[in-house]
């Protein structure tokens, strides 16, 4: 698994006491739910929950590189139709791309 460098800061910010060797500490999905949700707040964002953060990230990494074979990979799925379902079409590209012809 690819860790982000920003990520990887922030957990070398964690108190060695607290390190458990998982990238969260807990286990559980409704813990992860109750991080996710205090992390958003914090944020003063809307917090939609996991897939919603997966979904982000697949669609901010489309929109990034443009390259779903990308996303699929760092979504681990099988079958890049199932990535096209969380990195949609992004019209804007489309119409820049058409203009050209």
């Amino acid at each position: 698994m690819y860790l982000t460098p920003t990520l990887i800061k922030a957990l070398e910010q964690t108190p060695p006491e607290q390190r458990t060797g998982f990238v969260l500490p807990c286990r559980s999905r409704q813990s992860v739910y109750k991080r996710l949700e205090a992390a958003c707040k914090q944020a003063k964002g809307e917090c939609k929950g996991v897939h919603g953060l997966r979904h982000a990230s697949g669609t901010r990494l489309k929109e990034d590189t443009g390259d779903l074979a990308l996303v699929a990979d760092h979504l681990r799925h099988n079958s890049m139709n199932t990535a096209r379902g969380y990195a949609k079409a992004d019209n804007r590209q489309l119409r820049r791309a058409l203009l050209e012809w």
